[in-house]
């Protein structure tokens, strides 16, 4: 980094004086991030650095980046957690001093947190990591703040994908372009904020012409940590950069990689914590109190009134009562978007009468007519963690509806695609939708392909609406509560990533000219044309031709004669223990740490002639705390790579 001649004269002054800084002491709170990897820190220096795009940075106490000159930032990137202001007293930075290190002076609502804060010269980037640790026997959910004050007028804001003056960010969009008005400064100022689709995205506010805050819900489960990752430039107009949070993460350690809340993670792989997820995005900012957003960066704080609010969907004319707002969205040409407690979305003609919104200041109250484009959210509604008690599904639609439903296994629901067609009800599904134009079709016994819905329309019961007939061109995605079962029988790995979830038929298959039985199979791979090889729960292995050419699997309640090269493997889970086998297990578990050398021995190998079946206890056994040595040594014996 570059940093001033008369800060880089005193640091070099100090150097030749006294030697390199000393190792810092560790960090003062337990789990701050020094304390997590044992890594050396130094005496911080702070202050006036610039990078190789002529940008000016000013990095002062507790990770702010402070104001230059008649530069355009006053003070950036402020941190509250839950209502109160990070601070560090202590700020260290890495032995290369390319990375400085800021530890909490105290717990933050129970989290010990820490900012990294890097500043890449040659690209002109500012990299901030917020890492919140949980020290504490319970999981805790905080609300995180990034607040900026500029010194001059932000002229527009606008998402990375073009959005004029968003309240939250789309799936597609990952970031923010300020553009201070031309008599402030000349270069816009670029925030990267998130990237895919992610358990916490931001929610955005300008509560003046001179300020942006960025809002987080940051969920940290008990003794483990969370991670925030963002940053910002400086550029000119048409200036390039390219962000990429993904890269920017690989800082952090690999396990902790998948902890940054605001990146594409493993949660989301269930449709369930997707859909919460986009309804605590659509939502929006969730402020103390009722607030009105105007187009741009305006809000007003105040009072939500409420008459009648009613929309004219295309079901008939609904109404509902204030208690289950959440927000109202005016979008022009009498339309408009109603959010709701229990994660409903309707939309359809504005009808409501009486609404107004009664600014805090003082000012004219404003008519919520449904001739303007406004949005008014609820203040103090928390956002939807998780899944309503009497809600069994969620039903999108094209349009942004969204509707709780009940009764799925009233609702036949078909399917057809290139593995065969499947009948039966909602309550088999566990999510389908429209991706990039495709259908994808995920069942509760595991399967996940594209495949075309038979019907032309669901008919669904509503909690709202009762029972409604919805035309599959409308369907957008459905979600079931129950999510996927858990897995038996086998899975057929199949091309471009799609699994069928079965059983092997009752004839079995044969290799080689052997016939191989359903329950000694324990997987097979295709290795050539027509040839696989196949290995047993036995330990033995069999490789050849593959009689037929084709793979017999039921699934659904319907049999598969799978082309050998339509698929890549086929794998058998390990069938279920017996309660006697259990109870067996349990006992030979104890006796692994007995005092007789051949009972311990005896224990093992019968442990071990289970095989892969006693894994899962195996593993519930050597996760366990105060473990004898002996008992763990020959658990681990057991497991082998497992672990």
């Amino acid at each position: 980094m570059i940093i001033t001649s008369m800060t880089r004269f005193a640091f070099a002054l100090f150097i030749a004086l006294f030697g390199a800084p000393a190792v810092a002491e560790e960090p003062r709170l337990a789990g701050s991030w020094g304390d997590l990897h044992g890594e050396p820190l130094v005496p911080a220096v702070l202050g006036m650095w610039t990078d190789q795009t002529g940008s000016a940075w000013n990095v002062q106490d507790h990770g702010v980046l402070g104001r230059i000159g008649a530069g355009m930032m006053n003070s950036g990137e402020a941190l509250i957690v839950e209502g109160e202001t990070f601070a560090c007293d202590t700020p260290l930075m890495t032995h290369d001093g390319g990375e400085w290190v800021f530890p909490a002076n105290r717990l933050l609502h129970g989290l010990a947190v820490t900012r990294r804060v890097r500043l890449d010269r040659e690209n002109g980037t500012m990299r901030y990591i917020e890492a919140f640790r949980n020290p504490g026997a319970g999981a805790i959910t905080v609300t995180v703040e990034l607040r900026t004050q500029y010194n001059g007028n932000i002229a527009e804001w606008r998402s990375d994908r073009g959005t004029l003056s968003p309240v939250t960010l789309r799936e597609d969009e990952g970031g923010l372009v300020i553009q201070p008005a031309a008599a402030n400064h000349d270069r816009l100022f670029v925030y990267a904020l998130c990237g895919g689709p992610s358990v916490s995205r931001p929610a955005l506010a300008t509560p003046s012409r001179f300020a942006l805050h960025v809002r987080y819900s940051v969920t940290v489960p008990a003794g483990e940590s969370a991670f925030l990752l963002h940053g910002l430039a400086q550029r000119m107009p048409d200036a390039p950069l390219r962000f990429d949070l993904a890269e920017w993460s690989e800082a952090l350690p690999a396990n902790e990689r998948a902890r940054v809340v605001n990146l594409p993670s493993t949660e989301l792989d269930d449709p369930r914590a997707q859909l919460l997820a986009n309804v605590a995005a659509e939502w929006g900012e969730m402020p103390a109190t009722d607030t009105l957003f105007l187009p741009g960066p305006s809000r007003l704080p105040g009072t939500f009134r409420a008459g009648q609010i009613a929309l004219q969907t295309p079901t008939g004319e609904k109404r509902w009562e204030l208690a289950e707002v959440v927000a109202l969205e005016l979008i022009g040409d009498g339309q408009a978007r109603l959010f709701l407690r229990n994660g409903e979305a309707w939309r359809g003609g504005w009808k409501g009468e009486g609404v107004a919104f009664v600014p805090a200041s003082g000012a004219s109250e404003v008519a919520m007519t449904g001739e303007r484009e406004l949005r008014c959210v609820r203040g103090g509604v928390p956002v939807l963690r998780a899944w309503p008690e009497d809600v069994d599904g969620f039903l999108e639609t094209q349009d942004g509806q969204r509707f709780a439903l009940s009764s799925l296994g009233g609702s036949p629901a078909g399917f057809t695609s290139n593995w065969g067609a499947w009948k039966g009800t909602l309550d088999d599904v566990a999510a389908f939708e429209w991706k990039d134009g495709e259908p994808c079709l995920s069942r509760r016994d595991g399967t996940w392909v594209r495949a075309f819905p038979v019907e032309e329309a669901w008919t669904v019961e509503t909690k709202a609406a009762g029972r409604v007939a919805l035309p599959l061109t409308r369907v957008r995605r459905f979600v079931n509560r129950q999510g996927a079962l858990p897995a038996r029988g086998v899975e057929a790995r199949l091309r471009e990533g799609e699994r069928l979830a079965a059983d092997w038929t009752e004839a079995g298959i044969e290799v080689q000219g052997v016939a191989l039985k359903p329950a000694a199979i324990r997987e097979l791979r295709r290795t050539g044309d027509g040839s696989v090889r196949v290995k047993l729960w036995d330990g033995g292995v069999v490789e050849g031709p593959l009689a037929g050419g084709v793979i017999p699997l039921i699934s659904g309640g319907k049999e598969f004669r799978l082309g050998l090269r339509e698929v890549d493997a086929v794998l058998s889970h390990a069938p279920d223990l017996t309660e006697a086998e259990r109870s067996a297990m349990t006992s030979d578990i104890a006796r692994l740490g007995a005092a007789d050398w051949k009972e311990r021995e005896a224990a093992t190998q019968r442990l071990a002639a289970l095989g892969e079946r006693a894994w899962g206890e195996l593993r519930t056994a050597f996760g366990s705390s105060g473990l004898d040595p002996e008992v763990r040594h020959r658990l681990q014996r057991l497991l082998g790579d497992e672990p």
